[in-house]
């Protein structure tokens, strides 16, 4: 009898059937994204909201297509990673033409760059991530360098922060603000792929896509609620991951016996170094 007749075990981590995922799906998703912000260009001065509630909308309307990415993109493997030139290249054509370029057309080219960017680099990292409970680990340390990131000034986005004309711009997504006639950058490159590692490793581990989804829009719900209560710019990561740890448990909780020492201990280093670091710059030292 030859090894195929025989029954086989279902794979223990294989995502399930009713999760696809292809690069045209990406692109359905980013060409979605790009059509509702060219919508929202004239409707935004147009609409008769309250700033607040405009910015509200254009914040999770933001968030939708950021967990539209990390649910639809396929994992990239190794060779694949050149797709990154892509969206490289679109962000160097708009670098180069930006003042040549109407703003909310620049913004829009570069939604669609950050979209596909963060897609594909973190689904190529996420879709390596071997079990569930692995989540929990990397949600923790993607949180506390996120903090360091935002909060110490010579932090990666605390300089971009601080350069909000120039680098901003480049490395967010921006949208226009419902009731107003501007358009704001809102939500980092990076977020976006954190939230395509969080979509791929629970593609790769089994995990539901609805509640994937529930759990990262969630977290961006929070993070515009921290955002209005504060007043300040902040992460968004530890909003989302907490959104996408909760709502993929307990599966995302149960972290594998081999990895739990290493990997909270790890993890435990690591907030400690971020905490003494924001210690000694709050404090002037």
């Amino acid at each position: 009898m030859s090894e195929s007749s025989g029954p086989t075990a279902p794979h223990p981590t294989g995502p399930p059937p009713s999760w696809p995922a292809s690069w045209r799906a990406l692109g359905w998703v980013v060409a979605a994204a790009s059509a509702a912000y060219t919508l929202s260009v004239p409707l935004g001065p147009a609409l008769p909201v309250p700033p607040l509630a405009g910015a509200l909308l254009a914040f999770l309307i933001t968030g939708a297509a950021i967990c539209g990415v990390a649910a639809v993109c396929p994992t990239a493997k190794p060779r694949q990673l050149a797709l990154l030139l892509l969206p490289l290249g679109l962000l160097a054509a708009v670098l180069q033409l930006r003042a040549s370029l109407p703003p909310s057309v620049a913004a829009g080219l570069i939604n669609a760059a950050l979209l596909t960017f963060g897609g594909i680099l973190g689904s190529a990292v996420g879709g390596r991530v071997e079990h569930a409970g692995h989540l929990v680990l990397l949600a923790w340390v993607a949180s506390v360098v996120d903090v360091l990131s935002v909060f110490v000034p010579e932090g990666p986005t605390a300089q971009i922060i601080a350069s909000p004309e120039v680098a901003l711009p480049l490395v967010t997504l921006s949208w226009p603000i419902f009731g107003t006639g501007s358009v704001e950058p809102l939500i980092g490159v990076g977020d976006v792929t954190i939230a395509s590692v969080y979509g791929a490793a629970a593609r790769a581990t089994g995990l539901r896509r609805a509640r994937l989804i529930a759990g990262q829009f969630a977290g961006f719900v929070l993070t515009f609620a921290a955002l209005v209560a504060f007043e300040r710019a902040l992460p968004a990561l530890p909003m989302l991951s907490l959104g996408v740890v909760v709502a993929l448990a307990p599966a995302s909780l149960r972290v594998p016996a081999a990895d739990r020492k290493k990997g909270f201990a790890f993890a435990a280093l690591l907030t400690v170094g971020v905490a003494v670091r924001l210690g000694t710059w709050l404090w002037g030292g």
